[in-house]
């Protein structure tokens, strides 16, 4: 058969230009943020939502280990997480406007402590209910405030949830919400 040879050229040293540009970039690079390792894994991003999904495996054993089991529990923990993706529905005088997903929301937890999301899913004019998803902490623990779902009551966390007894910004406007439903999905 045919062999391909390669010659390496004469050994060059990189240019100045070429090592202030290796520079710069290094420099660059060291400045990104650094997330919490999850075991001996680093990861290049932000991905405690998605890591929290060992959180909701942890608490349907929790509930299979109950005598009697409860297996419709662990069902609604399977189904609707808990502890990944936290959303609430609000409920909201109809949209004089629509609402794009992202839009900006501003409100007060249970705890009296600020809470902050954004849109979910896009609202039509008319619209009477807005989904709301939590901003998300790089550090694990407490890498969202409102945790509900499928969660057996006692595994609930409700302080970061939004206190609809408190003005509640969307988009820069304050909006009365007149309930708030507690749905935590692992939406895509």
């Amino acid at each position: 058969g045919r062999y391909l040879t390669l010659r390496r050229s004469a050994t060059r040293r990189p240019s100045r230009p070429m090592l202030r540009s290796a520079a710069v970039l290094s420099l660059a690079i060291g400045v990104q943020a650094s997330f919490e390792p999850i075991g001996a894994y680093q990861p290049a991003s932000q991905v405690t939502d998605h890591n929290a999904l060992d959180q909701d495996q942890a608490a349907i054993e929790a509930v299979l280990s109950k005598v009697p089991v409860a297996y419709g529990q662990a069902r609604s923990v399977y189904t609707e997480g808990g502890n990944s993706r936290a959303i609430s529905v609000l409920t909201i005088p109809a949209l004089t406007t629509g609402m794009s997903k992202g839009v900006a929301v501003k409100a007060t937890g249970e705890d009296g402590n600020p809470v902050s999301g954004a849109v979910w899913l896009a609202a039509d004019t008319g619209s009477t209910q807005i989904s709301v998803v939590y901003d998300v902490s790089d550090v694990q623990v407490n890498h969202v405030r409102c945790r509900v779902g499928g969660l057996p009551v006692e595994l609930q966390r409700l302080d970061g949830c939004i206190d609809i007894t408190k003005t509640v910004m969307l988009g820069g406007n304050s909006m009365q919400v007149l309930q708030v439903a507690l749905d935590l999905e692992h939406a895509s």
